[in-house]
Formats: C-alpha cells, structure tokens, sequence
C-alpha cells in the first residue's frame, strides 16, 4: 500500500518549523493538506504517486533527494526498482510542463537522485487571497460568467477552481452526452464502456493543460475566437434537452464556415456541459479569446433564448441579447446570432472578420430539424432510428441526417447485431450525405469507419486523410482515426500522436484521456497507462468502468498479481454480454485467471475457455469481447483455439461484409505467439491489410519479406 508523505514540521530543509500546508514552487502553489497543485489558479491533476514524489523532493529542496529516500518515501513498504522512479519523474516533469534538458522545477544527479530547483517557501494565504487573485486583471464591475446558466457572476465570487458538479444521463449510448454529433458516436461506440455502465457517469473536473503531453505550448488565442458552449435548458422539460443543445451544435457549425474566425469543436465545448467553470478557464483551455453561452426557456412552439458573449481572458461581458421567437423561426435566429457575435468579435476584439456571415440551414424542415435532434439524443438505436426516419420522410434530401442514419447502422455492427445490410446501407447513406454536402467532416469520418470495418484500409486511410482535412481542429475526428485505422493497422505510436492531439484540442474530454490509458496498455507501457487511467479516475470518479479496469487488470497480469487482476475483470464481466455473465462463462475466466498463475492448471482451462466459446455464437458477443477471450486463448498458450475462434469470428463477421473492429488487440505484447505462428499471414490476409502495408509500411516492430509480415 502506498503511503503519502504529509510533514508536519521542518527538517533540514529549512521549511517552516509550525505546522504549514501550503508552498510556493517557482510558480507552482501545492497544497499538502489537499493533495493539490497549482499554477495560476489552474489545478494540474496529479495522481497520487506523483503528488508524493513532488511533495518528498519539495521536502528535501534545496538539497538533492536520493534515489534510495525517494522509493522509500514514495513506495513505502513496496519494493520498486530505479527504472520505476525514473518512469514517475518523467510523468511529473510532463504533468508540470518540465524540460529534463533545460529543467524549471525537477533536476536529475546523475547516479544519486533528483532535486528541486525552482525557489521553495512557504506560502501564507491570507483570507482575501483567492478573490484577489481571480480580481487580477478584471474590473470589480464587471462579471465573468459561468457555464451552469446564463447570469452574471462578479469576478470575485467565482473559485478559481472548477467544481466538480455530478450528473446522470439517460441516454444509453457510449459516453455520449445527448445528441452528440454523428463522428463523436462512432468513436464511442467503437471505443468506450457498457451502456450499463454509461447511466451512472458523473461530469469530470477538468484537466489541466500541463497535463497535456503532446505539447509544451499551450493554444494560442486569436481576437477572432469563439468557443460556443451548450446552451442551459431552462423550459423545466428535461425531455427538450434536445434542442438547448442543438440551438449551441448549429452556432458552432455556422460560425465555423466564417473565415479567419476559430472556433473549437462541439467535442471540445460540449466537455463543460453541466459544470460551474470560470470562463476564464475555458479560454484558456480551448486557446480562445471570447466564450458564448446561453439558454433556452419556452412554452410550446414559443422559445427565449438569451445569449452573452464575453471576454475570456477577464471576464467583461461583451454581448448580451434577449429574442423571442416561434419554432418555425430556428434557422433565422441562428443566423442572426451568428451575425452579430461576429459584429461584437469585430467592434469589441478588433477582429478581422468578413462584414456578412453567410449560412445555409441544415435543412428547409423545422420539424425535420425537430425530429433530427431528438434522433440525436434517443435512448436506444431502435428508437434514434424511428426518429430519425420521420425527418427523413419529411426531407429526404437532409444531409446530416442522412449520414446519421449511416452512423445507427454502423452501432448495431460494432454491437454484433446488425441489421440485415447494415453496412451496404451505411454506406450508401454516408456517400449520398457527402454528395449533399460534401464539406461533412463527419460524414467523411464516417466513410472511413466502414471502409475500416469493410478491410477496405487504402480508402479508410484517404477517407480519414479528407476528414482530418475538413476537421483539424475537431479532436474527434482525430480519435476516431487512431482507433479505426493506424492501431487496427498495427501503427501503435502513430495513433497515440492523433489521440494526444485529440486531447490537446478537448482536455476537459474524458474519453480522450480513457483512450490514451487503453492504448498505452496495448503497446505494454503500464507505466503511462496506469497514469491516464488515474487522471481519468480523477475527472469522473468510475475507477472500475470496463475499460480502465482492463487496463488495471492487464498490469496486474504483467506484475503477476493474478488475483487482483480477476477481480477488476469480474467487475467488467458486468459490463459484457450476457453470454459471458452465464455460469459457464464466470467460470471460464475465473478458471484462465487462476491458471496463468499456475502452470500447471492452464491445459483445463484452455479446455474450458475452449467450451465455452463452442457453446455460444460469435453474433452473441461484441466486437470488445470477441478480442477478450481470443486474448485469454493465447495467454493459456492454447494458440489452436486462439485461430480457431479468430477465424471463426471472421466467418460471422463476413455474413455482414465485415471484418470486425477493434484489431488493436493483434499488436499487444501477449500476442507475439499469435503473430509468430506460421497461420498468421493467413489470418492477416483474411483481414486485407498487406496492401495497406505495402503503402504505409509494416506494423510497429514488424518487417514485410518476401510478401510476408515477420514480428518480434
């Protein structure tokens, strides 16, 4: 069990002898009593581990700390390794924004230890501390705003941290807040957790931009910026949610077809949705210089919306307009707002924008609109596409709409029940909406998902090459790529890049964050995994989700630690079909879990393993869990049974003109029996990835021969 360092009086360091709780570091303020480290007024999330390492080097500062000390400080009563330190320290330095090279705070000596180098004192708070910190560079007058509603909150009462605020949803779909956009549902649905396990999410906390790995430079913010956050629904339905958040998609989509003018992402607006966050916050996060909210109150056909821009970078409000308007009137209002957020950008800003805004509506329907939306936000598939078919029946020539018929079918495939023709038609339907509308970054996206799913990977990579194109700055397209093309492919560090880049665009998105903790996992540096999946843990408190308990239980396989392992994977078994929730099936894992710790049993229950996949259907388990039990094959050392239920999840796959999702398993280091196996190039080949090979070149670690694959 690992043991924090909490002081109570000074040692040698020279710190305060009377009980103190706070220190400055540079400009870092950490808090020992909370667990908390700050730069600004921004938290940088640390997990615990790393909080404890900081916190026994800012001890010892200004004097070096010992390799030796540090473990036994940090590790106390566990025994780790050098390399483990090492591993740690440079996980801080990232998380804190450090350079090994050049250091701010966290220098190596060489063979002895670390130490601190930026300035280390205590830290007195007096009591108007905090308000004069968040006053700085704001006039009292004026009011920064908060995402919960859309009123005005003086500078001084807002905490410079944000609050964590817990919510539920009822919508069913992958991590999906409702009616997310088309892209962001494959993406969920290929990657994230049980729909089970989805009704109790809660709304993280926010990460901190020092967390962000794939870049020291935070995102610059141009006078020609917006971030357009969802909008509060305050009509006392909650069954209207719907269009609070739609009236916010369709600003972000028009404004961002102004020139010159940024816009972040609905992915990367929509992480705020429900939470007390200073606007400041925001801007800084998302790199830009002004944040729009609002809200949506309404009686019938009768809506108000009420909508205020203002100035991230000190809370001034800028903008703020009342309108009263019928339904039928949605598309007009919008591009009013858009117009004049666009002329305050320019009067207020100084931004460099075009005199008019020039939109078209989605559609010509309001209430295919109407329908279109409340699709978006359905409970289920069944019902998205009964609602869907009415807008459609009312405009069949509506673009998104078309395209997230496209996605709909693409969710009953990633959950192996798909509808007859599902991926003919899911084609057909992404290709007729890109017709209409070829601009559809997230129809393209799309396009690339079936191609992916149809082995068709040259085009799923110039599908994705056009959608990252259309949508650079949308990390969901980013993300989405990753999972369906280069760790499908095998190209493992490739993927990572596009899934930090997703993170830095959406750093408040907790999928990003999960997904990170996953594809660590998969390239076998627990280390980093383990990291994200702490962060994540932080953000929204769902430590035994499936997928971050697989990645818990897959380092403790790796360590050895059989029996911790089983009991994360018998939480997930909640989160699975119901095949693999039978007895037989309980018991079948149980069985391989307690066998990779002992030689000796593994013979019966590769056996069992072996029966219990007999005895279901390959249509009976999802894509996820199909990749389980072919994994737990290999790891018993029963490879014949391993081919067996691979190809034979192939031959169901291909009933729908598929081949599957979620290869990513194939490159994970237990793997590397199964890929040595002369079948291997067969089962590659069923997969139709030698071309892509050819083009892109060979998975990490692996080399093409003679028309061959050879892995390590």
């Amino acid at each position: 069990m690992e043991q924090s360092v909490r002081p109570e009086r000074a040692d040698s360091s020279g710190l305060s002898a009377t009980r103190t709780t706070l220190y400055r570091v540079g400009d870092l303020l950490i808090d020992s009593e909370r667990c908390r480290v700050t730069r600004d007024g921004c938290e940088i999330p640390l997990g615990k581990v790393s909080f404890d390492l900081l916190f026994a080097l800012v001890r010892s500062a200004p004097r070096f700390a010992s390799t030796d000390s540090l473990m036994d400080q940090v590790w106390e009563g566990t025994v780790v390794g050098p390399e483990t330190l090492s591993q740690r320290v440079k996980l801080l330095r990232t998380a804190l924004g450090d350079d090994a090279k050049e250091p701010r705070y966290i220098a190596g000596v060489r063979g002895r230890g670390y130490r601190i180098v930026a300035p280390v004192a205590p830290y007195i708070s007096p009591p108007s501390e905090s308000s004069k910190a968040i006053r700085a560079g704001s006039d009292a007058a004026h009011g920064a705003t908060s995402t919960t509603g859309a009123h005005s909150t003086r500078p001084s009462e807002v905490a410079p941290e944000p609050t964590l605020v817990p919510g539920t949803s009822g919508s069913r779909r992958i991590f999906a807040v409702k009616a997310l956009a088309v892209l962001l549902v494959v993406v969920l649905v290929a990657l994230f957790a049980s729909r089970e396990l989805r009704e109790s999410a809660t709304r993280p906390p926010l990460a901190s931009r020092a967390e962000l790995p794939s870049s020291d430079t935070p995102l610059v913010a141009p006078a020609a910026s917006v971030a357009v956050v969802p909008f509060v629904n305050l009509t006392g339905e909650p069954a209207k949610e719907y269009f609070s958040d739609g009236m916010a998609e369709e600003l972000i989509n028009e404004l961002s077809r102004v020139p010159g003018l940024k816009v972040p992402a609905r992915t990367s607006s929509f992480a705020y949705k429900g939470r007390n966050v200073d606007i400041r916050r925001i801007g800084h996060d998302l790199g830009v210089t002004t944040v729009l909210e609002g809200s949506v109150r309404g009686v019938g056909d009768h809506i108000r919306v009420t909508a205020q821009m203002v100035n991230a970078e000190n809370g001034y409000h800028l903008w703020s307009q009342t309108y009263d308007r019928e339904f039928g009137d949605v598309f007009k209002l919008q591009d009013e707002l858009a117009g004049q957020i666009v002329t305050a950008l320019k009067e207020s800003m100084h931004a460099d924008l075009p005199a008019d805004v020039m939109s078209d509506s989605p559609t010509s329907d309001p209430e295919a609109y109407r329908f279109y939306l409340q699709s978006e936000a359905a409970a289920d598939t069944q019902a998205a596409l009964r609602l869907n078919a009415r807008a459609l029946a009312r405009d069949p020539k509506f673009a998104r709409a078309i395209a997230w018929n496209a996605v709909l079918h693409i969710d009953t495939l990633t959950w192996g029940k798909p509808l007859p023709g599902a991926l003919a038609d899911g084609e057909r339907e992404v290709k007729a909406a890109l017709a209409l509308e070829p601009n559809l970054s997230v129809a393209q996206s799309a396009l690339g998902s079936i191609f992916a799913m149809q082995g068709n990977w040259l085009h799923a990579e110039a599908a994705y090459r056009e959608a990252l194109r259309l949508g650079s700055n949308d990390g969901a397209i980013h993300i989405c790529y990753a999972i369906y093309v280069p760790f499908s492919t095998g190209h493992l560090a490739q993927g990572v890049e596009q899934t930090k880049t997703a993170y830095r665009l959406a750093p408040a998105w907790r999928p990003n964050v999960v997904a990170l903790a996953i594809q660590y996992s998969l390239m076998g540096r627990d280390e980093e995994a383990l990291s994200y999946a702490d962060l994540a843990d932080q953000m929204a408190g769902s430590p035994e989700d499936y997928w971050l308990g697989g990645v818990r239980a897959t380092a403790d396989l790796r360590r050895g630690h059989y029996d911790t392992a089983l009991k994360h994977m018998k939480r997930r078994l909640t989160s699975l079909p119901v095949a693999l929730q039978s007895p037989s099936g309980v018991q079948a894992v149980e069985l391989a879990f307690a066998a990779l710790g002992n030689e000796g049993d593994k013979v019966a229950a590769a056996h069992k393993l072996t029966a219990f996949a007999q005895s279901v259907r390959s249509d009976q388990l999802d894509d996820r869990t199909l990749k389980d039990v072919m994994l737990w094959d290999v790891m018993l050392g029963d490879l014949d049974s391993a081919y067996n239920f691979a190809n034979r999840t192939l031959d169901q796959r291909a009933l729908a003109g598929s081949v599957g999702t979620l290869w990513a398993v194939l490159w994970t280091p237990e793997m590397r029996s199964f890929r040595q196996d002369p079948r291997f190039q067969a089962f590659v080949g069923r997969l139709k990835l030698f071309d892509y090979w050819k083009r892109y070149g060979p998975p990490d670690g692996c080399e093409l021969k003679d028309a061959e694959l050879v892995c390590r």
